[in-house]
């Protein structure tokens, strides 16, 4: 019975140190394992930090796009207003140039009539028409 006993002994005393090792292994996997997990932890804030950043860049960087759509559209409605107004103008001008040409000539003819009466009285000596 004692050769038994010692043999149940022996095998106790193996499963239990290789059950202790085990134990002290997995200890140790699990230390490994939460100290991993704090480090994963800390790069996960960081980068949800660097995500919020982005994300506010991004909010700022489309605000000013909004801002220069905007002033785009704004000049590009003052563009094409002054070009309207510039065309009409051009129009105005180009009525009262057409306008103003026949009459000049007008005056061209009345300006020569009576240069050649006035030449004609001033041979006879008649001084009436100035």
């Amino acid at each position: 019975m004692t050769f038994r006993l010692q043999s149940q002994m022996t095998m106790l005393t193996m499963r239990c140190r290789v059950l202790q090792n085990e134990l002290l292994e997995g200890q140790q996997q699990q230390e490994a394992a939460a100290k991993e997990l704090v480090l994963l932890e800390h790069i996960l804030q960081q980068q949800k930090q660097g995500e919020q950043i982005a994300v506010q860049r991004l909010q700022a960087a489309q605000s000013q796009a909004a801002d220069a759509a905007s002033k785009v559209a704004n000049s590009m409605r003052q563009v094409e207003g002054l070009s309207r107004a510039q065309g009409d103008l051009a129009a105005r001008n180009d009525l009262v140039q057409r306008t103003l040409g026949p009459l000049q000539q007008e005056m061209d003819k009345i300006s020569m009539l009576l240069l050649g009466v006035h030449d004609s009285g001033h041979a006879a000596g008649d001084h009436s028409f100035l």
